[in-house]
């Protein structure tokens, strides 16, 4: 089962469960993910965060049940998923724009939403194969076990957050020399490593270095280690693009990953970290690009996608 029938398999469960608590970690048991892989590919997959589906998928039931019957609010709340008035109501007025007695007394028609259907072809309205001259292709490689030092910070993927999370902690990074800082240095690439974490929906990401197994991390600075285990990966590499373009480059090659390129790739993600690669090709004054390694295992069905093999 690739990953849009997974994921559309969870979306069935919702919209049969949606007055049922619903929880990221059952519905990841659900897809086999951890969380925070699950949360990401039903993000990448459908343009939405899976907790915000289901907030709407209730709202947009609740709303129709206002309109169609006389059953009491507070009693259709409930049978929708929300366990008080008040949290009923605030999210009714964000979604909508009214109360859910004025929609009643009012019989205003309001903007509901269909549920969500993957495996009709891509959902998500971009295509990235083709980017001018430049075409997406990947090579498989083994990373080996590699320790390395650096700064982290934790974000989120809900609502898009790390995308201004983590370049803005780049720019942090970069304005004030943080690099200067890590000893040890076994070459000039800068990793920028993707962590899971057990808070839901979020993950620590780390700007570091390769460095000697001995290697010891300075007090007082900020600086934390992490290892990363013995890997294969497939790496992308972005299409250049100048200073202002770059980070669009990035996100959009991360996007093109799990939206296009996972569900027909003959690979699943193997839960391992995830590593931004940049070198030299990083430190021009005009086009750049860098290597996406994304962690991957062969799919229980299917045969993976032809690539290159090679070890770092």
């Amino acid at each position: 089962m690739n990953n849009k029938a997974i994921i559309q398999r969870v979306i069935d469960y919702i919209e049969e469960h949606l007055s049922e608590e619903l929880t990221l970690a059952e519905l990841a048991e659900l897809a086999h993910y951890s969380e925070y892989h699950f949360h990401r590919m039903f993000q990448f997959l459908t343009g939405t965060t899976v907790m915000s589906y289901i907030r709407q998928r209730r709202l947009n039931r609740a709303a129709a049940l206002i309109d169609q019957t006389q059953r009491k609010v507070l009693d259709i709340a409930l049978e929708c998923g929300f366990r008080s008035p008040e949290t009923f109501s605030r999210n009714f007025r964000k979604a909508f724009g009214i109360q859910p007695s004025e929609q009643r007394r009012k019989g205003m028609p309001l903007p509901l939403t269909a549920g969500l259907q993957l495996l009709t072809g891509s959902t998500t309205g971009q295509h990235f194969e083709d980017w001018g001259d430049w075409k997406m292709e990947f090579k498989q490689v083994t990373l080996p076990a590699t320790r390395i030092i650096g700064y982290r910070i934790e974000t989120t993927i809900d609502n898009g957050q790390n995308n201004k999370d983590i370049p803005a902690f780049w720019q942090h990074y970069l304005a004030n020399r943080l690099w200067e800082n890590i000893p040890g240095k076994l070459d000039n690439v800068e990793l920028g490593v993707c962590t899971e974490s057990t808070s839901e929906g979020k993950f620590g990401y780390v700007i570091g270095y390769r460095v000697a197994p001995d290697t010891a991390v300075p007090e007082g600075l900020g600086l934390v280690e992490y290892h990363i285990p013995e890997q294969e990966y497939a790496v992308f590499t972005t299409p250049k693009a100048g200073p202002d373009e770059f980070v669009d480059a990035i996100q959009n090659t991360w996007n093109y990953v799990f939206a296009e390129w996972f569900p027909g790739s003959g690979f699943e993600h193997a839960m391992a970290p995830e590593i931004e690669w940049y070198d030299e090709r990083c430190m021009t004054e005009g086009d750049k690009e860098m290597d996406i390694y994304v962690p991957i295992k062969p799919s229980a069905k299917g045969a993976a996608a032809p690539a290159s093999h090679s070890r770092p």
